[in-house]
């Protein structure tokens, strides 16, 4: 229940509410820092240690949220706020999930833990379900959509997921998120029509650029 919670339940939540003020690549963007606050969750939890290099990581990394925030195609205001610290919140989730997955793969099974998340998630959101009832018609686009999402999007990609958590770690685990910005920019500009300015990709490869100063090391010679 706490891994589906922190994992899968929390993060969605957080992240469908900032899905109705900001554009989807903004909360691509956003998603992107997760690696960030993995390295500090593992320092503080699990002992890794947190250099200048991923000190300098961070600080880019919050300049070029700053830069898509101050600079990008959406205006400032309180709900656009609101929604950024929405995906901020999903991130350190996703963070809090990792290193308490790490903790836990020492006893227990990748493919068990991938599978009991998103049970113990959908229990945990279970109680909201009379709160939130369907606003239209469900049709069979719908319903495949929701598949789509259910079964590609969080099934298989827990199972694989939580794998490499079990392999590599929480911090190196989380850099995936390298590749969610590029192609949320690419589907929210064909499907979405939103715009790409030269602000969203400078944030954007703040972001990325960031991450890389987190989680990758230099070869040691």
């Amino acid at each position: 229940m706490i891994l589906g919670a922190i994992s899968t339940a929390l993060p969605a939540v957080f992240y469908a509410y900032a899905a109705q003020h900001i554009p989807a690549g903004y909360s691509a963007i956003m998603n992107a820092t997760s690696p960030l606050w993995g390295a500090v969750m593992a320092a503080i939890f699990l002992g890794e240690q947190f250099t200048l290099r991923k000190m300098a990581g961070m600080l880019v990394g919050v300049l070029g949220v700053a830069m898509l925030v101050r600079l990008g195609p959406v205006e400032w205001s309180t709900e656009l706020l609101l929604a950024l610290l929405a995906c901020s919140a999903a991130t350190i989730c996703y963070a809090l999930a990792g290193v308490y997955t790490k903790k836990l793969s020492v006893d227990v099974n990748p493919v068990l833990m991938a599978t009991a998340s998103q049970v113990g998630g959908a229990l945990f959101l279970l109680p909201s379900l009379p709160f939130s009832p369907v606003p239209g018609a469900v049709t069979i686009a719908i319903v495949l959509a929701a598949a789509a999402l259910s079964l590609l999007c969080s099934a298989i990609a827990y199972l694989l997921y939580f794998r490499l958590i079990h392999d590599i770690g929480p911090t190196k685990a989380l850099t995936v998120t390298f590749l969610i910005p590029l192609f949320a920019l690419l589907w929210g500009f064909l499907f979405l029509n939103e715009n790409i300015t030269l602000s969203t990709l400078a944030g954007c490869a703040g972001v990325v650029l960031a991450t890389c100063l987190v989680v990758l090391t230099p070869a040691k010679k």
